[in-house]
């Protein structure tokens, strides 16, 4: 015979496995965003085609994933620079290049290069 006490703790067990099912999957989406590389960058940006060309020449897109986004001639992809550049605490208006990584802003081609020779120092 099933008790009141027994239904209880089942629904209990059920709702518990749940939250923590919903946790899990929470944590890896936000684990996957936060590990994402954003380049912003600008069609003709003379410092984003120093970076652009740093990149080339030290083969960093095969070591790491980065986003590209275009924000001269994308307003969405501006829309979200200018959100990043408020987050990361910068003043002003937003400059290019920026790289975004894990609530970071790494801004203007010396940082950013800087920030690239990090990431490749390490990776295996």
């Amino acid at each position: 015979m099933i008790t009141m006490k027994t239904v209880h703790l089942a629904i209990g067990v059920f709702l518990l496995l749940a939250v923590l099912v919903i946790a899990g999957l929470y944590w890896q989406v936000s684990q996957k965003q936060s590990s994402s590389i954003i380049f912003y960058y600008g069609y003709n940006c003379p410092h984003c085609k120093i970076v652009e060309d740093y990149m080339s020449a030290n083969n960093v897109n095969a070591t790491l994933q980065i986003e590209w986004r275009e924000v001269y001639n994308n307003t969405e992809n501006r829309n979200a620079l200018i959100k990043v550049w408020n987050q990361c605490g910068q003043t002003g208006d937003a400059q290019i290049p920026v790289f975004y990584y894990r609530n970071s802003c790494y801004v203007g081609q010396d940082d950013g290069i800087a920030f690239l020779k990090r990431m490749m120092e390490q990776k295996p």
